[in-house]
Protein backbone atom coordinates (compact mmCIF):
# COMPACT_ATOMS: atom_id res chain seq x y z
CA UNK A 1 0.00 0.00 0.00
CA UNK A 2 1.20 3.41 -0.63
CA UNK A 3 2.51 4.94 2.18
CA UNK A 4 4.04 8.25 3.47
CA UNK A 5 7.64 7.98 4.30
CA UNK A 6 6.98 9.90 7.71
CA UNK A 7 4.46 7.09 8.51
CA UNK A 8 7.44 3.85 8.27
CA UNK A 9 9.77 6.67 9.86
CA UNK A 10 7.93 6.80 12.98
CA UNK A 11 7.75 3.11 12.96
CA UNK A 12 11.47 2.88 11.98
CA UNK A 13 12.27 4.54 15.43
CA UNK A 14 9.77 3.35 17.79
CA UNK A 15 10.89 -0.44 16.73
CA UNK A 16 14.70 0.38 16.10
CA UNK A 17 15.07 -0.60 12.53
CA UNK A 18 16.18 1.21 9.71
CA UNK A 19 13.98 1.21 6.26
CA UNK A 20 15.85 0.20 2.97
CA UNK A 21 15.35 2.40 -0.30
CA UNK A 22 15.57 -0.07 -3.43
CA UNK A 23 16.51 1.91 -6.68
CA UNK A 24 14.23 0.95 -9.93
CA UNK A 25 14.48 0.90 -13.28
CA UNK A 26 11.72 -1.29 -14.56
CA UNK A 27 8.76 -3.83 -14.37
CA UNK A 28 10.76 -6.32 -12.99
CA UNK A 29 12.93 -4.27 -10.59
CA UNK A 30 10.23 -2.69 -9.42
CA UNK A 31 8.14 -6.01 -8.75
CA UNK A 32 11.60 -8.00 -7.18
CA UNK A 33 11.56 -4.95 -4.74
CA UNK A 34 7.86 -5.43 -4.28
CA UNK A 35 8.30 -8.93 -3.58
CA UNK A 36 10.90 -8.44 -1.18
CA UNK A 37 9.43 -6.16 0.99
CA UNK A 38 6.18 -8.72 1.09
CA UNK A 39 8.29 -12.01 1.52
CA UNK A 40 10.06 -10.13 4.34
CA UNK A 41 7.06 -8.41 5.73
CA UNK A 42 9.31 -5.23 5.85
CA UNK A 43 7.85 -1.96 5.07
CA UNK A 44 10.35 -0.44 2.27
CA UNK A 45 10.41 2.53 -0.57
CA UNK A 46 11.28 2.36 -3.94
CA UNK A 47 12.72 5.08 -5.78
CA UNK A 48 14.20 6.45 -9.07
CA UNK A 49 15.73 9.52 -10.41
CA UNK A 50 14.64 12.54 -12.33
CA UNK A 51 16.89 11.54 -15.51
CA UNK A 52 15.41 7.95 -15.67
CA UNK A 53 11.65 8.97 -14.93
CA UNK A 54 11.86 11.45 -17.71
CA UNK A 55 12.65 8.51 -20.18
CA UNK A 56 9.75 6.90 -19.03
CA UNK A 57 7.01 9.52 -18.32
CA UNK A 58 6.58 10.93 -15.01
CA UNK A 59 2.76 9.86 -14.94
CA UNK A 60 3.76 6.25 -16.91
CA UNK A 61 6.21 5.44 -14.36
CA UNK A 62 4.02 6.89 -11.67
CA UNK A 63 0.76 4.57 -12.35
CA UNK A 64 3.60 1.24 -12.64
CA UNK A 65 5.10 1.66 -9.34
CA UNK A 66 1.93 2.66 -7.66
CA UNK A 67 -0.29 0.00 -9.31
CA UNK A 68 2.69 -2.41 -7.87
CA UNK A 69 2.52 -1.00 -4.68
CA UNK A 70 -1.29 -0.52 -3.84
CA UNK A 71 -1.58 -4.59 -4.86
CA UNK A 72 -0.10 -5.80 -1.45
CA UNK A 73 -0.78 -4.84 2.18
CA UNK A 74 2.62 -4.30 3.23
CA UNK A 75 3.44 -0.15 3.34
CA UNK A 76 5.77 1.09 0.62
CA UNK A 77 6.99 4.76 0.23
CA UNK A 78 7.47 5.47 -3.59
CA UNK A 79 10.26 8.67 -3.56
CA UNK A 80 11.99 10.69 -6.15
CA UNK A 81 15.58 11.06 -5.31
CA UNK A 82 18.07 13.34 -5.85
CA UNK A 83 16.40 16.10 -7.11
CA UNK A 84 17.88 19.78 -8.11
CA UNK A 85 14.69 21.25 -10.22
CA UNK A 86 11.37 22.55 -8.23
CA UNK A 87 8.97 22.42 -11.22
CA UNK A 88 10.01 18.29 -11.49
CA UNK A 89 9.46 17.65 -7.91
CA UNK A 90 6.11 19.26 -8.13
CA UNK A 91 5.01 17.08 -11.18
CA UNK A 92 6.33 13.92 -9.27
CA UNK A 93 4.01 15.63 -6.50
CA UNK A 94 1.15 15.62 -8.93
CA UNK A 95 1.70 12.00 -10.42
CA UNK A 96 1.17 10.50 -6.93
CA UNK A 97 4.81 10.02 -5.34
CA UNK A 98 4.42 9.90 -1.68
CA UNK A 99 8.06 11.28 -0.63
CA UNK A 100 10.45 13.51 -2.73
CA UNK A 101 14.26 14.84 -2.21
CA UNK A 102 14.95 18.34 -3.11
CA UNK A 103 19.02 18.25 -3.77
CA UNK A 104 20.12 22.06 -2.66
CA UNK A 105 23.60 21.72 -2.55
CA UNK A 106 25.77 22.38 -5.60
CA UNK A 107 22.78 22.36 -7.68
CA UNK A 108 21.08 24.66 -10.54
CA UNK A 109 17.84 26.26 -9.39
CA UNK A 110 16.43 27.50 -13.22
CA UNK A 111 19.18 29.27 -14.82
CA UNK A 112 20.85 31.08 -11.73
CA UNK A 113 23.33 28.41 -11.07
CA UNK A 114 24.90 27.29 -8.35
CA UNK A 115 23.03 27.91 -5.10
CA UNK A 116 23.83 28.81 -1.87
CA UNK A 117 22.82 28.17 1.56
CA UNK A 118 19.77 30.81 1.72
CA UNK A 119 18.82 30.31 -1.63
CA UNK A 120 18.56 25.84 -0.41
CA UNK A 121 16.78 27.16 2.20
CA UNK A 122 14.39 29.58 0.18
CA UNK A 123 13.63 26.67 -2.14
CA UNK A 124 13.15 23.91 -0.18
CA UNK A 125 10.78 25.70 2.28
CA UNK A 126 8.44 26.16 -0.76
CA UNK A 127 8.82 22.48 -1.37
CA UNK A 128 8.00 21.66 1.96
CA UNK A 129 4.83 23.93 1.79
CA UNK A 130 3.57 22.44 -1.07
CA UNK A 131 4.47 18.23 0.07
CA UNK A 132 2.92 18.86 3.68
CA UNK A 133 -0.20 19.95 2.09
CA UNK A 134 -0.87 17.09 0.25
CA UNK A 135 0.65 14.90 3.18
CA UNK A 136 4.16 14.27 1.03
CA UNK A 137 7.01 13.54 3.04
CA UNK A 138 10.69 15.87 2.15
CA UNK A 139 14.26 15.50 2.74
CA UNK A 140 16.79 17.68 1.72
CA UNK A 141 20.70 17.32 1.16
CA UNK A 142 23.39 19.54 3.28
CA UNK A 143 27.02 18.81 2.07
CA UNK A 144 28.45 17.54 -0.88
CA UNK A 145 29.39 13.78 -1.45
CA UNK A 146 32.01 12.88 -3.48
CA UNK A 147 31.40 10.76 -6.49
CA UNK A 148 33.13 7.52 -7.54
CA UNK A 149 33.83 6.69 -11.10
CA UNK A 150 34.67 3.36 -12.03
CA UNK A 151 36.07 2.76 -8.84
CA UNK A 152 38.17 6.11 -8.40
CA UNK A 153 37.23 8.63 -6.13
CA UNK A 154 37.68 12.07 -6.65
CA UNK A 155 37.32 15.33 -4.24
CA UNK A 156 37.29 12.92 -1.39
CA UNK A 157 38.51 16.10 0.91
CA UNK A 158 36.51 18.99 -1.42
CA UNK A 159 36.25 21.77 0.63
CA UNK A 160 33.01 22.76 2.47
CA UNK A 161 31.90 18.81 1.85
CA UNK A 162 30.98 17.86 5.19
CA UNK A 163 27.64 18.77 6.41
CA UNK A 164 28.24 21.32 9.70
CA UNK A 165 26.14 20.40 12.74
CA UNK A 166 25.04 24.09 13.35
CA UNK A 167 24.35 24.66 9.83
CA UNK A 168 21.87 21.65 9.52
CA UNK A 169 20.41 22.69 12.98
CA UNK A 170 19.65 26.36 11.07
CA UNK A 171 18.90 24.25 8.05
CA UNK A 172 16.17 22.14 9.65
CA UNK A 173 14.59 24.95 11.30
CA UNK A 174 14.05 27.03 8.39
CA UNK A 175 12.77 24.82 6.14
CA UNK A 176 11.04 22.22 8.18
CA UNK A 177 12.08 18.92 6.26
CA UNK A 178 11.54 15.50 7.22
CA UNK A 179 14.69 14.22 7.05
CA UNK A 180 18.07 15.14 5.85
CA UNK A 181 21.17 13.17 3.79
CA UNK A 182 23.97 15.17 5.53
CA UNK A 183 27.80 14.40 3.98
CA UNK A 184 29.50 12.25 6.84
CA UNK A 185 32.44 10.83 4.12
CA UNK A 186 29.81 8.76 2.40
CA UNK A 187 30.64 8.13 -1.47
CA UNK A 188 28.33 7.49 -4.34
CA UNK A 189 28.26 4.84 -6.09
CA UNK A 190 30.90 1.46 -5.57
CA UNK A 191 34.91 2.14 -4.66
CA UNK A 192 36.75 -0.38 -6.14
CA UNK A 193 39.09 -0.97 -2.86
CA UNK A 194 36.59 -0.26 0.15
CA UNK A 195 33.78 2.13 1.09
CA UNK A 196 36.15 4.39 3.50
CA UNK A 197 34.97 4.97 7.26
CA UNK A 198 32.52 7.75 7.47
CA UNK A 199 32.81 10.53 10.36
CA UNK A 200 30.99 8.30 13.12
CA UNK A 201 31.28 10.94 15.08
CA UNK A 202 30.35 14.05 12.99
CA UNK A 203 27.14 11.73 12.47
CA UNK A 204 26.30 11.19 15.73
CA UNK A 205 26.77 15.52 16.57
CA UNK A 206 24.33 15.87 13.43
CA UNK A 207 21.81 13.90 14.41
CA UNK A 208 21.53 14.98 17.76
CA UNK A 209 21.79 18.44 17.49
CA UNK A 210 18.85 18.59 14.33
CA UNK A 211 16.17 16.35 16.20
CA UNK A 212 14.92 14.40 13.10
CA UNK A 213 16.23 11.71 11.17
CA UNK A 214 18.63 11.14 8.72
CA UNK A 215 19.08 9.55 5.76
CA UNK A 216 22.96 7.28 4.56
CA UNK A 217 23.23 7.59 0.75
CA UNK A 218 25.65 6.60 -1.41
CA UNK A 219 25.12 3.18 0.57
CA UNK A 220 26.35 1.03 -2.21
CA UNK A 221 29.63 -0.02 -1.27
CA UNK A 222 29.08 0.30 2.40
CA UNK A 223 29.78 -2.92 4.58
CA UNK A 224 26.82 -4.41 6.47
CA UNK A 225 28.35 -3.74 9.48
CA UNK A 226 28.69 -0.12 8.61
CA UNK A 227 25.21 0.28 7.42
CA UNK A 228 24.07 -1.08 10.69
CA UNK A 229 25.90 1.16 12.55
CA UNK A 230 24.61 4.52 10.77
CA UNK A 231 21.09 2.81 11.84
CA UNK A 232 22.28 2.93 15.25
CA UNK A 233 22.78 6.38 15.01
CA UNK A 234 19.69 7.59 13.74
CA UNK A 235 20.14 7.04 10.16
CA UNK A 236 16.58 5.63 9.34
CA UNK A 237 17.09 5.29 5.70
CA UNK A 238 19.06 3.46 3.76
CA UNK A 239 19.94 4.60 -0.07
CA UNK A 240 21.65 1.89 -2.03
CA UNK A 241 20.86 2.16 -6.08
CA UNK A 242 24.63 1.36 -7.87
CA UNK A 243 24.86 -2.27 -6.21
CA UNK A 244 21.52 -3.29 -7.48
CA UNK A 245 22.26 -2.28 -10.66
CA UNK A 246 25.26 -4.45 -10.94
CA UNK A 247 23.74 -7.73 -8.88
CA UNK A 248 21.23 -6.99 -11.97
CA UNK A 249 23.69 -6.29 -14.62
CA UNK A 250 25.67 -9.09 -14.14
CA UNK A 251 23.04 -11.26 -13.83
CA UNK A 252 21.17 -9.94 -16.99
CA UNK A 253 24.53 -10.79 -19.23
CA UNK A 254 25.25 -14.28 -17.80
CA UNK A 255 20.90 -15.48 -18.12
CA UNK A 256 21.39 -13.58 -22.17
CA UNK A 257 24.73 -15.74 -22.48
CA UNK A 258 22.31 -18.91 -22.58
CA UNK A 259 19.88 -17.03 -24.99
CA UNK A 260 21.82 -16.99 -28.15
CA UNK A 261 19.63 -17.17 -31.00
CA UNK A 262 16.59 -18.06 -28.94
CA UNK A 263 15.46 -14.42 -27.93
CA UNK A 264 14.39 -14.90 -24.67
CA UNK A 265 15.13 -11.52 -22.89
CA UNK A 266 12.34 -11.35 -21.04
CA UNK A 267 12.65 -14.60 -18.62
CA UNK A 268 16.80 -13.17 -18.76
CA UNK A 269 14.88 -9.81 -16.92
CA UNK A 270 12.52 -12.06 -14.54
CA UNK A 271 16.05 -13.71 -13.75
CA UNK A 272 17.89 -10.89 -13.04
CA UNK A 273 15.30 -9.71 -11.05
CA UNK A 274 15.42 -12.73 -8.71
CA UNK A 275 18.77 -11.51 -8.00
CA UNK A 276 18.31 -8.24 -7.15
CA UNK A 277 15.10 -9.83 -4.83
CA UNK A 278 17.83 -11.73 -3.32
CA UNK A 279 19.76 -9.05 -2.02
CA UNK A 280 17.32 -6.91 -0.80
CA UNK A 281 15.69 -9.61 1.38
CA UNK A 282 19.15 -10.15 2.92
CA UNK A 283 19.62 -6.59 3.81
CA UNK A 284 16.04 -6.27 5.21
CA UNK A 285 16.82 -9.57 7.67
CA UNK A 286 19.74 -9.23 8.30
CA UNK A 287 21.20 -5.38 8.35
CA UNK A 288 18.28 -3.14 8.70
CA UNK A 289 16.32 -5.40 10.45
CA UNK A 290 13.36 -4.39 9.10
CA UNK A 291 11.83 -8.19 8.34
CA UNK A 292 8.69 -8.66 10.30
CA UNK A 293 8.44 -5.02 10.96
CA UNK A 294 4.99 -4.67 8.86
CA UNK A 295 2.70 -1.71 10.63
CA UNK A 296 -0.76 -3.54 11.21
CA UNK A 297 -2.94 -3.90 8.75
CA UNK A 298 -6.71 -2.44 7.81
CA UNK A 299 -4.99 1.05 8.47
CA UNK A 300 -4.60 3.83 5.57
CA UNK A 301 -1.18 4.46 5.25
CA UNK A 302 -1.83 7.79 2.63
CA UNK A 303 -4.73 10.16 3.48
CA UNK A 304 -4.70 13.73 2.58
CA UNK A 305 -5.82 15.67 6.52
CA UNK A 306 -7.86 18.79 6.22
CA UNK A 307 -6.01 21.18 3.76
CA UNK A 308 -5.52 24.52 5.74
CA UNK A 309 -4.21 26.07 2.83
CA UNK A 310 -7.92 25.97 0.99
CA UNK A 311 -10.88 27.12 3.17
CA UNK A 312 -12.97 25.26 0.55
CA UNK A 313 -11.74 22.26 1.65
CA UNK A 314 -13.31 20.74 4.55
CA UNK A 315 -13.02 16.78 4.10
CA UNK A 316 -10.60 13.96 4.53
CA UNK A 317 -9.59 12.91 1.05
CA UNK A 318 -8.46 9.84 -0.13
CA UNK A 319 -5.51 10.23 -1.93
CA UNK A 320 -6.06 7.16 -4.18
CA UNK A 321 -9.08 7.71 -5.33
CA UNK A 322 -8.96 11.49 -5.74
CA UNK A 323 -9.01 12.11 -9.71
CA UNK A 324 -8.70 15.35 -9.18
CA UNK A 325 -5.66 15.14 -6.82
CA UNK A 326 -2.91 17.04 -10.05
CA UNK A 327 -5.15 19.68 -9.85
CA UNK A 328 -5.34 20.24 -5.92
CA UNK A 329 -1.34 20.20 -6.24
CA UNK A 330 -1.42 22.60 -9.01
CA UNK A 331 -3.91 25.42 -7.18
CA UNK A 332 -1.74 24.66 -4.07
CA UNK A 333 1.60 25.24 -5.58
CA UNK A 334 0.07 28.66 -7.41
CA UNK A 335 -1.39 29.61 -4.25
CA UNK A 336 1.82 29.30 -1.80
CA UNK A 337 3.87 30.31 -4.37
CA UNK A 338 2.09 33.56 -4.70
CA UNK A 339 1.65 34.04 -0.85
CA UNK A 340 5.36 33.40 -0.79
CA UNK A 341 6.26 36.44 -2.64
CA UNK A 342 3.66 38.61 -1.01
Amino acid sequence: MLSNFNYLLKDAIEKDYGVGIMEVWDLHTIKAAIEAAVEENSPAAVLAGQTFIEGIGVEQFATLAISYINSVEVPVALCLDECHNFDFIIKCIKAGFSFVMFEGEGSEYGSGGKINFEKNIEITKKIVEIAHSVNVTVEASLGEMPLSHGGIVSNLEIAGARTDPDKAYEFVQKTGIDILAPSIGNIHCLYKDKWPEPDWDLAKRIVDRIGIPCSLHGASGAKDEQIRKAISIGFRKVNIGTRYNEIYRLALIKELQKCEGLGCPFNSSITAGEEFKKEAKRLMRNVYKSSDKFLPSGQKYWTIEKLNIRNNINNKTDRNSNSNYGNLVETITVEILNKLKN
